[in-house]
């Protein structure tokens, strides 16, 4: 069986990389330190023109790889805790009445079992549409959160039983 020069030609790019992984690496690094503007643009434009395919992706992963994601973020927390302290205070400082607000919420305020969206029953989250009525919030899972804080043209999905997107 002969292999098409395409097919060749991708074997080797493939086996290139692999070989030269930490030079390839450390060139990107190089790279991206001395061009940050412009790699910061084209990485804006990319994902304003590719969101859909990213978010899909992104939600395709997590589905996927809930766990191994979960345990990334916890160890980041712990290799990081006073960096991830200081950020939350930070934050606090700036956004005194969206964290009262959640503060209060979160204390008094017990998450409905259901998105009050599209339905699904996991990773629900409290969204308060005005931090001035901070008793007042809405139940929705993470996708959806995250589509009304973006105004995402994301596809319209139901999700199953255990909440994942079909």
């Amino acid at each position: 069986m002969s292999l098409s020069a395409k097919e060749k030609k991708r074997l080797y790019d493939i086996e290139y990389r692999k070989k030269n992984a930490e030079r390839l690496h450390k060139r990107m690094v190089e790279y991206t330190a001395t061009h940050k503007t412009e790699k910061a643009e084209y990485d804006k434009k990319y994902r304003e023109k590719h969101l859909v395919k990213i978010s899909v992706y992104h939600a395709t992963y997590y589905a996927k790889c809930r766990e191994k994601v979960i345990e990334r973020v916890h160890s980041y927390y712990e290799l990081n805790t006073e960096k991830v302290k200081s950020r939350i205070a930070n934050y606090t400082k700036l956004h005194r009445k969206e964290a009262n607000a959640r503060n209060l919420a979160c204390i008094h305020i017990p998450l409905a079992s259901k998105c009050e969206t599209c339905g699904s029953e996991r990773e629900l989250e409290r969204h308060h549409p005005d931090y001035n009525q901070p008793l007042v919030i809405q139940t929705l899972c993470t996708s959806c959160h995250r589509r009304l804080h973006e105004n995402s043209p994301l596809p319209e999905h139901t999700h199953g039983k255990d909440g994942e997107i079909e």
